[in-house]
């Protein structure tokens, strides 16, 4: 599986007004949450099956970063019967089995790699994601899109430390949808923000030392040549390393370093 959110059921819509419009980053499958039930926690799997997220070490370099599943089980986890009904639509729909290879290091070292237009649907739709096959190809390629944009803006943060770690990992991932963070309240309260749609931690190991990031997303403001947009606010955790990174990224920013 793949890092990155965006309810299915959002992205479907979308994709049918948009149609070849070009569309930002969101995650399909991942932390976004299922249509009728809790959205399932991210967890890398070679056929976008729901082993735990503890497992990403074993099986990253086939794995979405995202994930489909829940850490310590998925309550949406397929039966037998509908993951079969599920292989037959995409069967006959055709879908693409080729997988792409994402930027992103597992824990191995080897990358992540991104599920196939034939296993996102077949995944989804099993656990009761209603998608339509003809719109699979855009729907990857969005859940793919934001997982590049969410560890980009990771690595602006890991470029800090680059004399310590040039090649930063990701070795877990957890979607916590419904679950605000400490800042998406503040900025709610104070400032009036619309809550984000999605919530993930992301772990990465800085060359020994593991580091959580905190991932909100949120609903972009659209404009004629991006008629769908996803900000994504991602950020170390608040430790005093975190806060002290943050405050560098705030300067530079600023033009003070």
């Amino acid at each position: 599986e793949s890092p990155m959110p965006f309810p299915l059921a959002r992205i479907a819509r979308r994709t049918r007004v948009l149609g070849e419009a070009t569309m930002a980053s969101a995650c399909p499958l991942g932390f976004g949450g299922a249509p009728t039930a809790p959205a399932p926690a991210p967890t890398p799997a070679p056929t976008l099956a729901p082993p735990p997220v503890e497992k990403a070490k074993a099986s990253a370099p086939s794995a979405c970063p995202m994930g489909h599943g829940a850490a310590g089980g998925d309550a949406a986890s397929p039966t037998a019967a509908a993951a079969s009904a599920a292989a037959q639509v995409a069967e006959q729909a055709q879908l693409s089995r080729e997988r792409a290879p994402s930027t992103i290091p597992s824990a191995s070292g080897d990358n992540f790699m991104y599920p196939s237009e034939n296993q996102f649907f077949t995944s989804a739709t099993a656990k009761g994601h209603d998608l339509v096959p003809d719109e699979m190809e855009m729907v990857v390629a969005i859940h793919n899109a934001v997982n590049e944009q969410t560890w980009r803006e990771i690595l602006k943060y890991e470029e800090m430390h680059k004399a310590v770690c040039p090649t930063p990992r990701l070795i877990r991932f957890l979607g916590r949808p419904g679950e605000l963070s400490p800042k998406a309240q503040i900025l709610g309260l104070l400032a009036g923000r619309t809550a984000p749609f999605d919530r993930h931690d992301w772990h990465v190991d800085r060359c020994g030392t593991q580091v959580r990031y905190v991932v909100d997303f949120y609903d972009g403001k659209p404009n004629p040549e991006r008629p769908v947009s996803i900000f994504i606010d991602a950020r170390p955790e608040v430790t005093f390393g975190g806060l002290q990174d943050r405050f560098r990224m705030w300067a530079r920013g600023l033009n003070i370093v």
